[in-house]
């Protein structure tokens, strides 16, 4: 088996790299400003505000209103959901796991949230923040992408052959 380069060194787990943590909480950095370039040129070369999240975070998603994300926690398998406006985390869900990656549908209705170490993907209902359905999946799950219309979810299996 190939392991990418950049795994090296890294300490293997069942033959998956686990993730290091430093510290007992990680910082998330979100909020790129646009610098004054106005909303539609979307230049990130600005940091405005960072947000404690949980341990190794790994996936973000932002609703299409943009007044929520998403941010998949690897190391304590939890989602947090912060609220855009005041830079805060309001909620964190639990899933299974390992949540490696997050996708919102369209309608900004539910979040998909890929599970690498439980071979599954919780499905999180964005009005109260509440994992409504955990389906499980082929081996490793990582990416996952959700179609426009929101009804169905295709997801990579990293071990799957």
């Amino acid at each position: 088996m190939n392991r990418h380069s950049t795994f090296r060194g890294y300490p293997m787990v069942g033959g998956r790299v686990r993730p290091l943590l430093i510290g007992g909480t990680a910082i998330f950095a979100m909020m790129l400003g646009t610098a004054g370039m106005g909303v539609a040129t979307a230049a990130a070369d600005t940091v405005i505000a960072t947000v404690p999240v949980g341990a190794f975070p790994s996936g973000v998603a932002i609703t299409p209103d943009g007044s929520r994300a998403y941010v998949t926690n690897s190391n304590n398998g939890t989602v947090d959901v912060i609220d855009t406006a005041g830079n805060t985390v309001i909620a964190t869900v639990p899933v299974e796991d390992s949540p490696s990656w997050v996708a919102v549908t369209s309608d900004g209705s539910r979040a998909y949230v890929t599970n690498s170490f439980d071979d599954s993907v919780s499905v999180i209902d964005t009005a109260d923040n509440t994992v409504i359905e955990t389906v499980k999946v082929r081996d490793n799950p990582f990416l996952v992408a959700i179609t426009p219309d929101g009804s169905r979810a295709y997801v990579t299996n990293r071990n799957d052959e």
